[in-house]
């Protein structure tokens, strides 16, 4: 991807998708937010996910009532690490809603 944006072909794709993660593998430097609630996703992406839910809400793109639907499920999750980050996000919000305009 070269600009901000990017239109990508799904020439595989049968029907449009019901849920889109643009960080596959969960190897980007960027912070993505995801389309849909995805499903099959690895350890290291739900961690990221997890790790990205606080910037995004942070910045406005994602509301704190967004955030905590996805939350619940990440905070059970059987990879120790992803768990942890899940929670950590309750933490999160409270420096979020003291630092953040949208709040």
């Amino acid at each position: 991807m070269e600009d901000r944006k990017a239109e990508v072909e799904l020439a595989e794709a049968q029907a449009c998708p019901t849920w889109l993660y643009a960080n596959a593998g969960a190897s980007g430097y960027y912070r993505t937010l995801p389309v849909g609630m995805p499903r099959d996703l690895t350890a290291a992406e739900r961690l990221t996910m997890a790790l990205d839910m606080p910037a995004l809400v942070a910045s406005g793109n994602v509301s704190a009532s967004q955030a905590l639907d996805v939350m619940p499920e990440l905070a059970r999750d059987s990879e120790p690490q992803v768990a942890q980050a899940a929670a950590g996000f309750v933490c999160a919000l409270a420096v979020i809603a003291a630092r953040s305009p949208y709040w």
